[in-house]
């Protein structure tokens, strides 16, 4: 408020002066009058001014006030607008790691072709790129996977081999009828029937020879030796049985990250080249020991597609396809989307793996014809379904999760004998809406001959494969002859494998000897040099194998 009043003494005080000057009449007093009339009009003036003065003095503290209480609230708006972008940043920061959808490449001459930002490893999720890194190195080609690890000796022995990054287990079915629960764990023993029957997932190459080594007890020997080694677990299933129980196991130690390292499952599961359907989908009821099968005791004998005839159906007189299903009832029902959904279900995380059947031509010396007369000759396989119970559905694979006929197919693919479009564009629609990586089974030899015929500049299937989608990826197995390591190594064809997308499988040499998987030189292609073999097929162990050998000096594959 003002303490300024304008005081009236002002021009009283000239006046007395003008009065005790002395003199001045008439006119004197006019002239008085005429100047008290002029201050009095000034005085007011003055007076009017203080008003106003007060008047804008109340109303500037008054806004001053508001304006201050205004300041206040747009400060708080503002500090409540950085807290609300700061929350957001972190959620999506942490979507953006639980996602682990961005990823980098590696540092090196020939490091993968990743360009996005991985912000960490994400526990749940294995990709490639973070495989690679999970073992330092740069690419997957120099990764080494042990293969027909079967016994528990066997891997302990292969787990002390510093050189092997990833550990091979192949899983059959079995069952067993028990009086009582198995041990203190009943997952992964799944009860099928009435009488206790339990569906037991068991060590084996083979879909119809057991084993006492069941994997359980290899999960349970791994996970143990494995804490700090950090070893990687590729699972490939020989029965479509054996999946729910072995997932159920899995998934339990994948999911408290006991694993310790990355974990491929798959099998072959689309039919390709050659006229089979896949080893998944070629599994007998009863064992083909038991039928006399021709060679079932070298190997598994493979399933072809059955022929289809058309022929006029007597009560509708319509011309209909007859006998594609002619096989269906002396094989464990399977349909591969079942099986990705499994692997979605119980193990998302991992990488999936698949393959297809490869019969005939540069493979192996299968003849369809044959194959067709050995089954013809067998009788329906009627099975006891009185002692079933509920949770054989559960372990069940035949559910089609979109319209795929393996019979037709297979019969389709007949006449091929490499790897064509249309078998790579069965393997997109069946992991259309897998999120996670891929890797594809492919026989070396079928990949040596697209290189090699693709003279007029036409891209090769497997180069589909990998070139779909970041994080999809080829490996080779079968047999590399002497011809076959000259056209992969050759630096002269355009469709050469690339290392940053192709791991080494189960290869062997011309004499069917397992070749281990090396380091390639950084900076090119794929180079072979006089690989070294296991001694499985030698008589010599894991352990005397890796004190007689260079791991770092043997060739890729």
């Amino acid at each position: 408020s003002l303490d300024f009043v304008p005081s009236k003494n002002c021009f009283r005080s000239k006046t007395k002066k003008k009065k005790m000057g002395g003199g001045g009449g008439e006119d004197d007093g006019a002239t008085t009058t005429s100047m008290k009339h002029m201050m009095e009009q000034k005085v007011q003036q003055q007076e009017d001014l203080y008003a106003q003065l007060k008047r804008q003095l109340v109303w500037s503290e008054h806004h001053h006030h508001h304006h201050h209480h205004q300041w206040r609230s747009g400060r708080a708006c503002k500090i409540a607008l950085f807290v609300l972008v700061c929350a957001i940043l972190a959620l999506s920061g942490k979507e953006s790691v639980a996602s682990v959808k961005t990823r980098k490449g590696l540092a090196g001459g020939m490091s993968l072709p990743f360009t996005r930002v991985e912000i960490d490893d994400g526990k749940t999720q294995w990709t490639m790129e973070r495989v690679c890194r999970h073992f330092s190195v740069e690419n997957p080609s120099e990764i080494t996977i042990a293969y027909r690890v079967d016994g528990d000796a066997m891997l302990r022995e292969v787990m002390e081999v510093e050189g092997v990054n990833v550990i091979n287990v192949d899983v059959a079915y079995s069952e067993t009828t028990v009086s009582k629960k198995i041990g203190n764990r009943k997952i992964g023993h799944q009860k099928i029937g009435k009488d206790k029957t339990y569906a037991v997932p068991v060590v084996s190459h083979s879909a119809y020879r057991s084993s006492s080594f069941t994997f359980d007890d290899f999960l349970a020997t791994f996970v143990k030796l494995n804490a700090k080694r950090r070893k990687g677990l590729l699972v490939t299933f020989k029965d479509p049985r054996a999946v729910v129980p072995t997932f159920s196991l899995l998934s339990e130690e994948y999911k408290y990250d006991r694993i310790r390292g990355p974990l491929i499952v798959g099998g072959e599961v689309l039919p390709g080249p050659g006229g089979y359907r896949p080893q998944m989908g070629s599994v007998l009821k009863v064992s083909p020991y038991e039928v006399n099968l021709r060679e079932a005791d070298v190997r598994d004998p493979p399933i072809p597609s059955a022929k289809v005839t058309y022929a006029r159906n007597e009560q509708s007189g319509r011309v209909e396809k007859q006998g594609e299903d002619r096989y269906d009832n002396l094989l464990v029902p399977f349909h591969p989307s079942a099986f990705v959904d499994k692997v979605k279900t119980f193990v998302p995380g991992a990488i999936l793996f698949i393959g297809w059947s490869a019969h005939g031509g540069c493979v192996d010396k299968e003849n369809i014809g044959a194959s067709r007369t050995d089954l013809d000759g067998l009788d329906a396989i009627d099975e006891d379904l009185t002692r079933l119970t509920e949770g054989m559905k559960k372990i069940d694979l035949s559910a089609a999760l979109y319209d795929y006929n393996v019979n037709e197919k297979a019969l389709e693919y007949e006449p091929e004998r490499t790897l064509t479009n249309a078998m790579v564009d069965d393997a997109f629609d069946l992991v259309k809406y897998w999120k996670g990586d891929v890797i594809f089974d492919v026989p070396g030899c079928i990949i040596g001959g697209d290189i090699r015929a693709r003279f007029d500049g036409s891209e090769p299937p497997h180069k589909r494969l990998v070139r779909k989608k970041l994080g999809y990826g080829v490996m080779i197995h079968g047999v590399i002859d002497g011809n076959l390591r000259n056209v992969l190594k050759n630096r002269e064809f355009k469709f050469s494998l690339d290392p940053s997308n192709t791991f080494s499988g189960d290869v062997m040499d011309e004499k069917g000897k397992p070749i281990v998987q090396g380091l390639l030189a950084k900076g090119g292609p794929p180079k072979f040099r006089e690989g070294q073999v296991l001694g499985k097929y030698t008589g010599k162990t894991w352990g005397t194998y890796a004190k007689n050998t260079d791991w770092h000096t043997n060739g890729w594959p």
